[in-house]
């Protein structure tokens, strides 16, 4: 019996000794063996530079999992410090602080991305901040009003600087509001910063930070709009300046002068620009533009809009924008592909978009959007005269895909208006959305020449798509007719597609299709008096977001 008594907790001790022991041997012998695989053989510095790629392609703070591979990887981690130079806040402040530490003096990235979490980490971010001395990169999104004021520091090593404001009002209905940036921020120190991004926030004009910088950015709204000065001032001391951005930021200009407004004898001359994107009311948009020199194959996106008051016109904004180009040349004289024309609200305004390019895409060379209200009654003629405007600067007979999205209720664009585009005698596709009756009469008149003779519009009309129409009244018979009239000019159309389409059935297809090459219908009959709700169920939900989604470039 004395055999199977319990061992004296000695002896316990003792093979617990050993066991640890055999323990401590097995990891040594596995330390040995990791050591002879290829990847620990490297040279601590090759390697620092493997594990500094993980923190750009992981998310934080995932990468932080190659300190726990193998002791050969966590002693060349630790003493790596550009590893924890990019600062993450997504974790609990010890390890912010942490990360700070063993980044010792490597430049910092200090990203807080997240608007609700900066609100949260205030103390935390606030802590990173003293260290803006190292800081080269700083993105701050969200309500950072309270640690500007802490922001007074030289930063002479930092590159780029973005700072998107917004606090909880903005996502509750409350108006958008803005932050002003006290007058010694950065302490204006700031001699290595090239990349400048602030979004409703107010920044000095004055300012030592707008130097120098070869990316500008400034979005509104903001509390105190700039002048055109002040933008050329800041301007005047970018040179090497190659993407500039404004949207929102310019105040109103008195708009009596507009048509009198002329260029200046010393246009700032921007040699490196290679972006531009500028949005703004037209009045000051021409007026910038008067001040500015660039060349003329800078990559161009443009929002500018008019009011109801007739004396807008376009025809002086296209004039200084056409003369911007840098020794004489024109940044208008280019060929444009894609003319846009659609209503921005139901009666109220149209709006103007041109691409160099067939059909949308995201990121065009050049894009110019003009909006103008179209007021009450009477506006057609200032319709006209604005379109007549754009066909002046830009060669309409390059033209070769046209579309109009327009509702029945627009004033002011009719067939009268139209008829400015007859100058597109290149055209190969028109697409018409909605509002599409009286165009399509159109297409069935006759252009006289000269001579005497009769040729259909845009004899080399080869595509025309018609969408979301109503087909009532006889307008199925004028299209037929239409048809009819181009067949017999020898301007057959080789497609004809249409979708969503009110009023038009299967018979109604039946006739027109011996009319063109080639008919595409998606087969739907909707009826006139159907209600919203029926005509709803007619469509899977995903099918329809898929095709007309928010990330179409047509909308």
């Amino acid at each position: 019996m004395a055999d199977l008594e319990a061992p004296t907790p000695k002896g316990l001790d003792d093979i617990d000794a050993e066991i640890a022991q055999y323990e401590s041997a097995v990891r040594t012998l596995k330390s040995q063996r990791n050591m002879l695989t290829p990847i620990s053989r490297l040279p601590v510095e090759i390697l620092c530079q493997i594990l500094i790629l993980t923190t750009y392609t992981t998310c934080p703070p995932h990468w932080m999992a190659v300190t726990h591979v193998c002791s050969y990887w966590r002693m060349a981690a630790l003493k790596c410090p550009a590893m924890w130079s990019y600062i993450t806040f997504e974790r609990p402040s010890r390890w912010t602080n942490e990360m700070l530490e063993r980044s010792m003096q490597a430049p910092l990235t200090l990203h807080v991305l997240d608007h609700w979490r900066l609100g949260r980490m205030l103390k935390t971010v606030s802590t990173a901040l003293e260290h803006i001395g190292r800081t080269v990169e700083l993105h701050l999104r969200g309500d950072f009003s309270t640690l500007t004021k802490s922001l007074n520091q030289p930063a002479p090593n930092l590159h780029t600087l973005i700072l998107e404001y917004s606090d909880t009002g903005s996502y509750s209905g409350i108006p958008w509001q803005s932050v002003s940036l006290p007058d010694d921020f950065l302490g204006g120190d700031t001699p290595r910063l090239r990349h400048l991004e602030l979004k409703q926030c107010h920044l000095s004009w004055n300012s030592g930070i707008l130097k120098g910088l070869t990316h500008l950015e400034l979005k509104g709204p903001t509390s105190q709009p700039a002048s055109i000065s002040q933008v050329v001032s800041v301007l005047s001391n970018t040179p090497m300046l190659e993407v500039l951005r404004l949207h929102g930021i310019l105040e109103s200009v008195d708009a009596a002068a507009y048509n009198t407004l002329s260029r200046s004898q010393h246009p700032i001359p921007l040699t490196r620009l290679s972006r531009l994107h500028l949005h703004s009311d037209v009045v000051s948009a021409t007026k910038l533009f008067l001040h500015l020199s660039f060349p003329t194959d800078v990559i161009v996106d443009i929002s500018v809009n008019a009011t109801t008051d007739a004396q807008y016109d376009f025809g002086p904004f296209l004039s200084a924008l056409d003369e911007c180009g840098a020794n004489s040349t024109r940044v208008l004289d280019r060929p444009m592909n894609t003319f846009y024309l659609d209503s921005l609200s139901v009666g109220s305004s149209l709006r103007v978009r041109i691409w160099p390019v067939q059909g949308p895409c995201v990121d065009p060379p050049f894009q110019l959007a003009m909006s103008w209200d179209t007021g009450l009654a009477g506006y057609s003629a200032r319709t006209k005269g604005i379109l007549q405007n754009i066909g002046d600067a830009f060669p309409l007979s390059r033209i070769r895909n046209l579309r109009f999205q327009l509702f029945d209720s627009v004033v002011g664009f009719g067939p009268a208006s139209f008829g400015v585009f007859e100058a597109c005698q290149q055209l190969k596709s028109l697409a018409l959305e909605r509002a599409v009756n009286n165009f399509v009469k159109a297409l069935g008149t006759p252009n006289r020449q000269e001579d005497g003779s009769e040729i259909a519009k845009f004899p080399n009309l080869r595509e025309l798509s018609i969408v979301d129409a109503e087909f009532t009244d006889g307008h199925v018979d004028d299209l037929r007719n239409t048809l009819q009239y181009r067949g017999s000019r020898k301007a057959r159309l080789r497609l004809l597609r249409m979708e969503m389409c009110v009023g038009l059935y299967h018979d109604n297809v039946t006739l027109l299709e011996p009319l063109v090459g080639k008919m595409e219908w998606d087969h739907q009959e909707l009826d006139p008096e159907m209600s919203d709700e029926d005509s709803e169920s007619l469509y899977d939900e995903d099918d329809y977001y898929d095709e007309y989604s928010y990330d179409d470039p047509w909308y």
